[in-house]
C-alpha cells in the first residue's frame, strides 16, 4: 500500500495531487463487518484503503485517474466495481465453509 501511495505522489507531486484533489483518502483500519454481513471487512485487517471516496462513492461508478488505479493493480490490489475508492490486498480472504451436517 506504501508503495502505491509513494508512486501516486510522484507522479505529479504533492501539489499536483493537492490541486486536484487526488491526496484524499477514507480509511484503511476499522474493526468492523463487511457491509451487511458478519463477516470481517479487510479493513479489519489494514489490508484494504479507501481512496478519494469522492470519486468513488459506494454503490456508484468510479472517476479514479488512470495513474491512482494502475499504481494499485501493478501491486495487486484489487478494487471493487460497486465500490470503486476501495482497494484491497486480496481477492478471497475468507472462503466459506460448507458444512457436511
Amino acid at each position: 500500500m506504501k508503495d502505491a501511495l509513494m508512486e501516486i505522489e510522484e507522479y505529479g507531486g504533492i501539489i499536483f495531487l493537492r490541486q486536484y484533489i487526488l491526496d484524499q483518502w477514507g480509511g484503511v483500519y476499522a474493526d468492523r463487518n463487511k457491509r451487511g454481513s458478519n463477516v470481517p471487512s479487510t479493513h479489519s485487517w489494514a489490508i484494504a484503503i479507501d481512496y478519494n471516496p469522492e470519486l468513488g462513492p459506494f454503490g456508484e461508478l468510479g472517476r479514479m485517474p488512470y495513474f491512482i488505479v494502475k499504481a494499485f493493480e501493478k501491486r495487486n490490489f484489487v478494487n471493487l466495481k460497486f465500490d470503486a475508492m476501495h482497494w484491497q490486498a486480496a481477492k478471497s480472504y475468507l472462503q466459506k465453509r460448507k458444512s457436511k451436517i
